[in-house]
């Protein structure tokens, strides 16, 4: 009982600590950023923070003297930081709200494995950090201008984990000088890279504001999964066509398939969509160039395609339901799945008919195969079909040169088929009808 009042006196006297003044040797949670709301001051090490009612709860910390070590779970287990002397205003992700341990190291903090949470980005301290493992892990290096080629840093296709500061977006990319897919990444901290970026990055340039990476690891202001308007050959995706493939619909679904093609490949609504190295990629001509496309702004009809017209399955596709649409809400987290509430369950007798295939481009085989400035005014001249999904209707719209349409609004003109997709790029138009989910 003594043991017990005498808990409850020291924490009675850390909540008193816990005004602007901080003792040396002490370490304050607070539960708003900025320093703002509840908060608590701890003196030393503390293995759980269940029992003092700030587990998973701090958003700010003010550290005076030694070096602390926050952690992810209890007894210092899961992901962990060491922050040196100073404030912290803001605890970007993973590290936000989620600590449930803490303890006093001493001692300047070391450069190890988990920095101290990132700056507020400022226009004086422009930069891009790329780290080897994800939340911040490992070797690093720091960039504050146009990189062409990574090659020379010993950083090339090695970053994990990015932080950005400044006020600068900036573009990082496949391949070397701004070649292949490429995303746009605001200021920020974004503790895990996303397939197909984790580790795949050649290339890296500021361009001002704007832009916007999500997902699982995006930063706390991030927007949708871009895509920035980089194409690659079929070559550069392993996928190379010399004449006009065979398509063959899939039966109940408004999507073709290619049955002698070894790839993932689908016609659907004037593109062809291809699911090659774990990545989906479209195109307007069989052969592309292909433009990747983020899970958010694959087009629901393409995605409900059931296991069995996969040519090349991956092997995560193993013990999954042939006759069943891939389970996407497993691979591409919890996110998206609940992004795409009920985006397996449709309206089979609603659905649309196929698109016609275009099937001038038969003639186009070989050394035959139009450049890319080649294939619009050839299509032009084509091919009359216009597409009615939101997704691929915003790709024609960017093609011919219409302004898209805005953020949140329906386009003009069809009604769509129930896909929400990010901001408006060449293969990631920015809005349709509804949120994932097909009209009953």
């Amino acid at each position: 009982m003594r043991n017990r009042r005498c808990r409850r006196l020291a924490l009675g006297i850390a909540l008193a600590l816990c005004g602007p003044q901080v003792l040396a040797g002490e370490i304050v949670l607070f539960g708003s950023e900025n320093f703002q709301g509840p908060s608590m001051a701890f003196p030393g090490t503390v293995p759980n923070l269940d029992g003092t009612g700030f587990n998973d709860r701090a958003a700010s910390i003010s550290v005076r003297d030694g070096t602390w070590e926050v952690c992810f779970d209890a007894n210092f287990q899961g992901g962990c930081m060491q922050l040196s002397p100073g404030d912290y205003p803001r605890l970007d992700p993973p590290f936000d709200r989620s600590i449930s341990s803490l303890r006093e190291l001493g001692g300047p903090a070391p450069r190890g494995n988990y920095p101290a949470p990132a700056p507020q980005p400022s226009a004086e301290a422009p930069g891009i950090t790329l780290f080897e493992g994800p939340n911040f892990q490992g070797e690093r290096a720091t960039f504050g201008g146009e990189v062409p080629n990574l090659d020379g840093t010993g950083f090339n296709d090695r970053a994990a984990s990015i932080s950005v500061l400044g006020s600068d977006t900036w573009v990082v990319c496949f391949d070397a000088n701004f070649q292949g897919g490429c995303m746009e990444l605001p200021p920020g901290n974004y503790p895990r890279l996303d397939p197909p970026f984790d580790r795949t990055i050649s290339s890296v340039r500021p361009i001002g504001g704007g832009g916007g990476y999500g997902g699982p690891s995006a930063a706390p202001d991030g927007g949708a999964p871009q895509a920035y308007d980089g194409e690659v050959s079929g070559a550069g995706i392993g996928l190379d066509l010399p004449s006009y493939p065979e398509l063959v619909p899939v039966p109940g679904y408004p999507v073709y398939y290619a049955p002698q093609v070894n790839s993932n490949y689908f016609f659907y609504d004037d593109m062809y969509w291809v699911y090659q190295r774990d990545n989906w990629y479209a195109s307007s001509w069989y052969n592309g160039p292909w433009g990747l496309v983020a899970p958010a702004a694959v087009p629901l009809f393409v995605l409900r395609v059931p296991v069995s017209y996969y040519r090349r399955p991956p092997a995560y596709f193993r013990g999954w339901s042939a006759n069943a649409p891939p389970r996407w809400g497993d691979r591409w987290g919890n996110a998206w799945a609940q992004s795409h509430r009920g985006w397996d369950n449709w309206n089979r007798s609603a659905v649309p008919a196929p698109a016609p295939l275009p099937v001038y481009q038969r003639q186009y085989g070989g050394n035959r195969y139009p450049a890319a400035s080649q294939q619009r005014a050839l299509q032009s001249q084509n091919y009359r079909y216009r597409p009615q999904d939101a997704v691929v209707r915003q790709h024609y719209q960017t093609q011919q040169g219409a302004a898209p349409a805005s953020r949140g609004a329906p386009p003009q003109g069809g009604g769509g088929h129930g896909q929400r997709p990010p901001e408006a790029t060449p293969y990631q138009p920015g809005a349709a009808s509804s949120r994932g989910v097909e009209p009953r």
